[in-house]
């Protein structure tokens, strides 16, 4: 089976730049073409004062940035991809890219966090996997 609009979301971990990495090798073999996401959540970015519903530019401009240094570096040449960045929830935001976009997989790098830290937190990718309206491909 091969897929044509993989779904990549990044957030610059080990395991994401992993899921870059095999998404790119997937997308060259077909033909197909990658969108790479990052889902910035307020908390995470953000000092208070500047929390609101839009990035500003200057974050903007350095995840964006990043995730093209991301893209060029781990994936290369020869494949078509797209970055986006999101203010949001990372589940919520890589569900919902997946229908928008029209994606036809997500490839998806996983922290492997212990039983109890996911009891306590939950999993973006176990998540994602429950959730997502198409096929996932989950990797360490």
């Amino acid at each position: 089976m091969t897929f044509q609009n993989i779904l990549v979301p990044v957030d610059f971990s080990k395991p994401s730049r992993a899921a870059l990495a095999l998404a790119g090798k997937m997308a060259r073999e077909s033909g197909g073409r990658l969108t790479c996401l990052h889902v910035s959540e307020a908390s995470e970015d953000y000092p208070e004062e500047e929390d609101s519903a839009e990035l500003s530019a200057r974050l903007r401009e350095s995840l964006l940035g990043r995730l093209n240094w991301a893209v060029e570096t781990i994936v290369g040449e020869g494949v078509e991809v797209e970055c986006l960045l999101i203010l949001g929830a990372a589940e919520r935001e890589i569900l919902r890219q997946a229908g928008a976009g029209g994606h036809d997989l997500i490839v998806l790098g996983s922290k492997g966090r212990t039983d109890w830290e996911r009891s306590m937190i939950g999993s973006v990718a176990e998540r994602v996997l429950g959730d997502s309206p198409v096929p996932v491909l989950v990797t360490h």
